[in-house]
């Protein structure tokens, strides 16, 4: 691949996610260079991770995590996820297989890597709209998403991806908040 066909996968992947999705599908990434491209993102978004917390200000009592520790829950999210992902959506007569889900979510890290980056330049040209950037990035990297599922699903429809989406949020938010209540972790008073 050519860095004039990278840019334009690039730029296909961020404004018309659907239809980049479908070309980084049909490049066949699969096995070791799936597991590369996944190593690659998570190590990125442990060093951008690491420094934009260290440009924050920080209570004296916090520790910031370590790289390693942004590189553990990277991985763990893109692992996970895949999983969860990929069951979910055939649950809903989705097609996609798990390396097909496993690079739409490795994708989506990688874009993830830049709202950092994005809020960093924000806080620092024009602070007084950081709460709109903020939500700006969370509208934009779900339209990333939605599109990216949709297309390792196979999906008819976005909405479809939309509310696969929203079910397995909950479902997992649901899931964690059991087990922290079996654990007897209470909220303090």
């Amino acid at each position: 691949m050519t860095p004039a066909e990278t840019k334009q996968l690039i730029g296909l992947l961020a404004t018309k996610p659907r239809v980049g999705m479908r070309r980084a599908l049909d490049m066949q990434i699969r096995g070791a260079a799936l597991a590369q491209l996944g190593a690659l993102v998570v190590v990125v978004t442990g060093i951008v991770g690491y420094i934009s917390n260290s440009m924050m200000p920080v209570a004296e009592e916090a520790v910031a995590p370590s790289p390693l520790g942004y590189v553990v829950v990277a991985a763990s999210n893109i692992v996970i996820s895949s999983f969860v992902f990929f069951w979910a959506g055939r649950a809903i007569k989705g097609e996609g297989d798990l390396q097909d889900v496993a690079l739409a979510l490795i994708l989506h890290q990688a874009f993830m890597v830049l709202f950092p980056l994005w809020l960093s330049i924000v806080v620092l040209t024009v602070p007084s709209i950081i709460g709109i950037a903020m939500i700006a990035g969370f509208v934009y990297l779900m339209y990333l998403m939605v599109g990216f599922i949709a297309e390792a699903h196979k999906f008819p429809s976005t909405w479809t991806a939309l509310l696969l989406i929203v079910g397995v949020l909950f479902l997992l938010a649901f899931a964690l908040l059991f087990f922290v209540s079996l654990l007897g972790i209470a909220p303090p008073a």
